[in-house]
């Protein structure tokens, strides 16, 4: 990554996560955790646990993408290493 800027990775595994941190990314966004209506082909989400654990886990800043929204902020600053929350539709309420 060059340095002097801050490069965000979309990641959807803690594998991805990984190459990410070992990359030199600054962070990533790591999706879904819910089920989005911009992707409903999607059959798998991460879930709040899992979330939670890979960030605590990887020590590695990872925002939250799929499915979240604003009144879900206070929920996901509590998490160690989440960096806060990328949000479209959740953003627009859509």
């Amino acid at each position: 990554c060059p340095s002097g800027k801050f490069n965000i990775l979309s990641c959807h595994s803690e594998k991805d996560i990984k190459l990410a941190k070992d990359a030199g990314f600054s962070a990533a966004t790591l999706s879904p955790v819910y089920y989005t209506l911009s992707h409903p082909e999607q059959t798998k989400v991460l879930g709040i646990d899992e979330f939670s654990r890979i960030c605590i886990e990887n020590s590695f800043p990872v925002f939250a993408l799929g499915g979240v929204n604003l009144d879900m902020m206070a929920q996901f600053s509590k998490i160690e290493n989440c960096a806060g929350i990328a949000v479209i539709r959740g953003w627009f309420g859509k």
